[in-house]
């Protein structure tokens, strides 16, 4: 495609954004290099670097006859929106195909970033997120309706504080510390709510989930430097989550108790419900909430099965941390879901063309060991020895779900960059 110098200019500024926008509203960092690049290819670039890190991004384009082009940004993060992640997706695979004028690139562009999401559908979404898990992690229905409407106070205050505080990991230490006080203070004047279940509900809601996985991700495909930076990011964050319920448990604090379990009908049910509640929040398009709800209820029963070949005794106290990470722990379970949720979402984003990430991260919400979190950080501020017992197990979770999803990237990796070598 033949461009004139303003149109190359255009075309390395939108490119720009829309690397820009997809950072922000979800994707990976090796997703948007990789599609900027192809995106350069089809417009006429004989080469695309682009360098891409939590805080900036450079890109460089050139064109025949020696001539290069390049801007830097500044990067901010945003909302997560799979639903603006998926039309960038079709957007850059139309370009591929057919590349369309930069003026239109330009328009298109602005009309997926003024695309708006319906408030009560988002709040929608973090009350049914946070009641499922509620339940799902042994609450009474009471628990989960209480979870509910303070799932709707998390989403509020994630809505309002970040223009307020300095940085994530402020806002993050505020919402998690004033989350808990309200539910302290709550349960300490209905007694028939349990604290625990009802923190646990919140807290699935302001782990930085998506983040850590993406780093990981990033790690793998050779990103090392940006996934590294977002991995440290995520520690961060999950710090202050940390740091907000501890400060609040010894403020406003109920009775130590332990992990409970509903029938198993009700665990499969709401790790079906957590996940659609999960896919709302993150603004998954309507037509993939069925598969994303799905895959949650996929990987939670092959967590469930392999359980029973790995003989987890039921109560979680006696686990050590060699036990955690051993055969008869959750480790191996954990690690089959994960690569199970990462092969799942693999293969139906290929029948579906959507990315992979809109389908993986709902199903392997569930499998997030909030209750475990949760546990450690009560276990700190009573100075009881179940803080070491849960921690062991929260790194085993964590670890394992690393560990199996990276596994099946690799392997997908590998085939695209097979693939891609054939066409050049």
């Amino acid at each position: 495609m033949n461009l004139t110098d303003d149109e190359r200019r255009m075309l390395l500024h939108e490119l720009l954004n829309m690397g820009e926008n997809m950072l922000s509203c979800g994707g990976e960092v090796s997703r948007v290099e990789e599609t900027l690049s192809l995106m350069g290819k089809a417009y006429g670039a004989e080469r695309t670097n682009v360098f891409c890190i939590t805080s900036s991004m450079v890109l460089t384009i050139q064109f025949p006859i020696r001539q290069e082009l390049t801007q830097t940004r500044r990067l901010s993060l945003g909302a997560n929106d799979f639903v603006k992640l998926e039309r960038y997706n079709d957007l850059s695979r139309h370009c591929c195909e057919k590349p369309i004028p930069v003026e239109e690139l330009r328009t298109r562009i602005q009309e997926i970033e003024g695309h708006s999401y319906s408030r009560p559908i988002f709040y929608g979404g973090s009350a049914l997120g946070a009641f499922a898990f509620a339940m799902f992690f042994g609450g009474t229905l009471w628990d989960g309706l209480a979870a509910a409407l303070l799932g709707m106070l998390v989403c509020f205050l994630q809505e309002k504080l970040p223009r307020y505080s300095s940085g994530r990991f402020i806002y993050n230490l505020l919402i998690s510390l004033a989350t808990a006080l309200v539910i302290g203070s709550i349960c300490h004047f209905v007694p028939f709510l349990h604290e625990d279940k009802i923190l646990i509900g919140e807290v699935m809601l302001m782990i930085p989930g998506i983040a850590m996985t993406n780093a990981v991700r990033d790690i793998l495909v050779g990103n090392t430097i940006a996934g590294l930076l977002r991995l440290v990011e995520s520690v961060l964050w999950a710090g202050a989550l940390a740091a907000g319920v501890m400060i609040a448990l010894l403020l406003v604090s109920g009775p130590e108790t332990e992990l409970a379990a509903n029938p198993l009908w009700v665990e499969f049910l709401m790790a079906m419900l957590g996940s659609l509640g999960f896919s709302i929040l993150f603004h998954v398009r309507g037509r993939l909430l069925p598969y994303a709800a799905l895959g949650g209820l996929l990987a939670w029963g092959v967590y469930r099965l392999m359980l029973q070949f790995t003989a987890v005794p039921e109560s979680a106290s006696v686990y050590s941390l060699i036990q955690a990470f051993s055969t008869g722990g959750v480790f191996l379970p954990t690690l089959a879901a994960a690569a199970f949720a990462a092969l799942y979402a693999e293969i139906l984003a290929r029948f579906l063309k959507t990315p992979a990430t809109v389908l993986y991260i709902p199903a392997v919400v569930p499998l997030i060991p909030g209750s475990t979190l949760y546990y450690t950080m009560a276990g700190v501020v009573r100075t009881s020895e179940s803080a070491l017992t849960y921690g062991s197990l929260t790194l085993a979770y964590t670890l394992a779900i690393a560990v199996g999803t990276a596994a099946i990237w690799a392997v997908f990796f590998a085939i695209r960059q097979i693939k891609l070598r054939k066409k050049a």
